[in-house]
C-alpha cells in the first residue's frame, strides 16, 4: 500500500512538472494582423499552450489563431498617420536591423528603426465566446485605449478592456 502511495505521489509529480506555465504567454509576439475580415470565422485557440511547438495563439484573420510569433524587441509600433506621397526606402527589415531598443516598424510610409511605445501593464482576460459573426475592432494596440485600458481580443473583435493583474490561467 505504501509503495503505491508513493508511486502515485511521483507520478503526479512528473505530471506537475510537465505543465505549462500559468502566465498562458510562449517567448515572442503575435505579429500585426493586416487581413480585413469578410465573415464569421471560428478560434483555434484559447492561449498560447492551446497551440502546437512554438506557436503562439493571435488575433489573425478575424479569429484568434496558432501563428508563429514574431521574435522582436519588446514594446509596440505607433499607429502611423503619415499620408504617402510616393516610394520609400526601407530601413529595416525587422528589428535586428536596428540598434539597441529601437523596433522595426511601419512608419512614414516604409519601414524604419524607431522608439517604441511600452505596452501598458497587465493582462487580457482568456477570450471565451463563440463568434458567430466579424466584428469591427474599436482599438489596434493599448494606446488606442483611453486610460489604464488595454487593447485586447474579446467577445469577437479587439476591444478596449480593463486589464486584470494576474495573468490569466491557460
Amino acid at each position: 500500500m505504501k509503495s503505491l502511495a508513493v508511486f502515485l505521489f511521483v507520478g503526479l509529480l512528473v505530471i506537475w512538472m510537465e505543465l505549462p506555465s500559468t502566465t498562458g504567454k510562449k517567448p515572442g509576439y503575435c505579429p500585426r494582423d493586416r487581413c480585413r475580415c469578410e465573415g464569421p470565422k471560428p478560434n483555434e485557440c484559447r492561449n498560447d499552450y492551446s497551440c502546437r511547438g512554438a506557436k503562439k495563439c493571435c488575433y489573425s484573420c478575424c479569429a484568434m489563431r496558432c501563428v508563429d510569433p514574431v521574435k522582436g524587441k519588446p514594446g509596440l509600433c505607433q499607429l502611423d498617420s503619415c499620408i504617402c506621397t510616393g516610394n520609400q526606402t526601407n530601413e529595416c527589415h525587422n528589428d535586428s536591423f536596428c540598434p539597441a531598443a529601437k523596433k522595426c516598424c511601419y512608419s512614414c510610409c516604409a519601414m524604419r528603426c524607431v522608439d517604441p511605445v511600452p505596452a501598458k501593464p497587465g493582462y487580457c482576460l482568456t477570450d471565451r465566446c463563440i463568434c458567430l459573426r466579424t466584428h469591427r475592432s474599436q482599438c489596434h494596440d493599448d494606446y488606442s485605449c483611453r486610460g489604464t485600458q488595454k487593447c485586447c481580443f474579446s467577445c469577437c473583435k479587439m476591444r478596449c478592456v480593463d486589464p486584470v493583474k494576474e495573468p490569466p490561467l491557460p
